[in-house]
């Protein structure tokens, strides 16, 4: 993971804070004593457009001639970053072929990362044949394009040992309800067995099953909570922390 900009500027300062906080490892790419190459850079504006990457709040953007300014379309762009790279917004990041420009811990805690969650579930109906709140875990590889994959652990309605092999796709709300989100998940269920193997559907004999399951939840700061819809059988509640990796 490379981290690029300049070290007296304070979002950098919190940045790198941040990432070392968090026990991220990073490379720190130095504008002042390194510069940045027009292969680089045109690769950036390709991900994130040349708009994105030029930091016109700035003193330097401030320093350009009017007619520069009122001019600017992309081919300038990249010659002025070229020619001043602290014009350039702050941070990049850059990991693999991934680019985020500036930092906000919301849009940091949704690069890639390991999410944790364990719960337990209500039933909706009491029966005999429960065996109690059964625990849950799952851990959860998340992709800053909001694709999941993971795998869940826990025991059913009846006490069986049962996973859960996933995958899935989360959509944010918007604006103020940015924390929020909807998870629709997908894969394969294995642990109903005699005598409750009729309790799913499309139950094999051997106890494989195929499963999609909907929730909504809430993400802030790494945290987050979540409540999942188990078909008409129970809700289940899990809490959750988000841990980073490069």
């Amino acid at each position: 993971m490379d981290i690029y900009g300049i070290p007296n500027c304070d979002t950098m300062k919190k940045a790198r804070r941040w990432l070392d906080e968090h026990g991220i490892d990073y490379r720190f790419h130095d504008y002042k004593k390194e510069g940045v190459d027009e292969e680089r850079l045109r690769g950036w504006m390709e991900k994130v457009g040349w708009e994105t990457l030029l930091n016109r709040r700035g003193m330097m953007w401030r320093k350009l001639p009017q007619e520069v300014r009122d001019t600017i379309d992309e081919k300038s762009a990249l010659r002025i970053m070229l020619e001043t790279p602290s014009i350039i917004k702050r941070p990049v990041l850059v990991k693999g072929d991934e680019v985020v420009v500036g930092f906000s811990e919301e849009k940091w805690y949704q690069y890639d990362h390991l999410y944790f969650q364990f719960g337990t579930y209500v039933h909706y109906n009491d029966s005999d044949d429960h065996a109690g709140n059964n625990l849950f875990g799952s851990l959860e590889a998340q992709k800053s394009n909001h694709w999941l994959y993971g795998l869940a652990l826990f025991d059913n309605s009846f006490g069986q040992f049962s996973q859960y092999l996933y995958g899935g796709y989360t959509w944010q709300f918007p604006d103020d309800w940015k924390n929020f989100h909807f998870k629709l998940t997908a894969g394969v269920i294995h642990g109903y067995k005699e005598p409750w193997d009729d309790k799913i559907p499309f139950n094999s004999k051997n106890g494989w099953a195929p499963g999609i399951i909907p929730g909504f939840g809430y993400k802030k700061n790494g945290w987050g909570g979540d409540l999942i819809f188990l078909g008409n059988s129970a809700l289940l509640f899990t809490i959750g922390k988000d841990f980073n990796f490069q």
